[in-house]
């Protein structure tokens, strides 16, 4: 698909507001809502008739695929990956410089010959950050979203926009568009599963994510069996403003072990879990408690909110935590379904010994049954 006339074009604005009001967007936006509104899907199923009564799971955000070829062989070698029988994947690229312009979704379904759907959040403005920036060439379609692959066919596939509560058109890496979750049916021997895969966002506050959690459940039907699958971003901290990281900061300066805990259990500080809960969604028996990502703190993205002395003083207090926050974001959350055997598959590395996500992937099975048990 060719994007970039609009790619173009949405550069022009440094500001949403600008490009609301402009002719361009006028023109466009019809374009741009069917092109971030419509899924893409593909690729054969293994079976042409229904899903078993159990099946297996795997969550993984693959960190846009930038080392395609070592998340493609982990996934057909590793023994806790290549029972899957849906994969639903975060920060997919298609047609990035950075990823070599790859269809990140598609090529990981070719290789592993399943169908796949994939979910577009937002037309990528720039070739990334830091070292992506360096990545030869141009971007191709610039999209990056959601997807799931699946051995068995899927249908009734949509997009899900979410609550925006983070403007990523005037962030650093430019952006349009807005979270998404990708949502899916599976028809099973026992009846359907629905699916939904999705990423909420980072850079705002837990009531923020808990909004977009909601979005995610009442885009489900009200009954039946369902599963929601994510980087849930449930970091704990509230971001965004200058109040907020004055927050976040007094949390890292107070008590560690109760700090740690929170990261690797964070059900008390984020609301997204009673949304789930309301919805009928359980995530006891489908997690473990091991942390999914160790984020590295360094550099704290929001100190530039703070004076530069108070900045220079947290990050030598937080060597207290060696300078690293290790983290659950990565869930599986059921309903009117059961779960046995939940993973977190860590050490994932390619040949040359780097890891291939910055995330771990989960995995669970499932078992469906039909009305009648």
């Amino acid at each position: 698909m060719e994007t970039r006339h609009l790619v173009d074009g949405l550069r022009q604005f440094d500001r949403i507001d600008e490009l609301r009001a402009s002719g361009f967007f006028q023109r466009h936006r019809v374009e741009l809502d069917t092109l971030l509104g419509t899924p893409q899907c593909g690729g054969s199923p293994q079976s042409s008739g229904p899903a078993p009564d159990v099946v297996r799971l795997v969550q993984w955000n693959i960190e846009k695929g930038l080392r395609f070829q070592g998340i493609a062989e982990q996934l057909v070698t590793h023994p806790d990956l290549v029972q899957a029988d849906v994969i639903f994947l975060n920060e997919v690229d298609v047609g990035m410089a950075r990823t070599a312009n790859r269809h990140v979704a598609r090529d990981l379904a070719e290789w592993l010959g399943f169908t796949w759907v994939f979910a577009p959040a937002h037309l990528e403005l720039t070739k990334g950050v830091g070292a992506e920036l360096e990545a030869p060439g141009d971007n191709a379609e610039a999209l990056q979203g959601n997807a799931i692959l699946s051995r068995y066919a899927m249908r009734d596939v949509r997009v899900v926009p979410l609550t925006n509560c983070f403007e990523p058109f005037e962030f650093e890496e430019k952006r349009y568009g807005r979270r998404v979750a990708v949502v899916a049916a599976l028809d099973t021997v026992a009846g359907p599963l629905f699916l939904a895969g999705t990423h909420l966002e980072v850079r705002n506050t837990p009531a923020c994510r808990a909004r977009q959690i909601r979005d995610v459940v009442d885009a489900l039907p009200p009954a039946g069996p369902a599963l929601v699958a994510g980087d849930l971003n449930s970091g704990t901290f509230p971001r965004g403003t200058f109040a907020r990281t004055l927050v976040g900061t007094l949390r890292l300066l107070g008590d560690v072990d109760k700090l740690k805990a929170e990261l690797r259990n964070p059900v008390s500080r984020e609301p997204l879990f009673l949304e789930l809960a309301r919805g009928g969604f359980r995530i006891e028996g489908w997690n473990t408690d091991d942390v999914t990502i160790v984020e590295a703190i360094d550099s704290l993205e929001d100190a530039e909110r703070l004076p530069k002395p108070v900045a220079r003083y947290v990050l030598k207090r937080i060597d207290r935590l060696d300078r690293k926050l290790p983290m659950r974001l990565d869930w599986f959350a059921g309903r009117d379904i059961s779960s046995s055997h939940p993973l977190t598959i860590s050490g994932l590395a390619d040949d040359d010994g780097r890891r291939v996500s910055d995330h771990d992937p989960i995995a669970v099975t499932v078992h469906i049954y039909g009305s009648g048990h």
